[in-house]
């Protein structure tokens, strides 16, 4: 039972550190962002174009974190193919923001 629990303690930094550090680094993009804005208005646009790239990828290593914790769970390697699936929604992403 002790090593039930030491597992989902585990599980649970494992998932908590990184998500804690995707969202310290949305909140210094969109924090720099506003800074940045009222620094230099003209800029706006593409100061936002910028931000939301940035931000597209900070969430996009959030969303692989969460995808290999769950293959791990469930003791699927088929890592290969989540690397081409995240690298062509980045794209994607890149692609509808630009």
């Amino acid at each position: 039972m002790i090593l039930l629990g030491f597992k989902y303690l585990s599980a649970g930094l494992v998932v908590g550190l990184p998500l804690l550090g995707v969202a310290i680094g949305v909140g210094v993009i969109f924090s720099h962002l506003l800074i940045s804005i009222s620094r230099n208005p003209s800029l706006s646009n593409t100061f936002i174009r910028w931000s939301f790239i940035a931000f597209s990828l900070c969430e996009v290593s959030g969303f692989k974190l969460l995808f290999l914790l769950w293959l791990v769970h469930f003791y699927i390697l088929v890592y290969h193919l989540f690397i081409i699936f995240s690298f062509l929604i980045s794209i994607l992403v890149v692609m509808l923001i630009i």
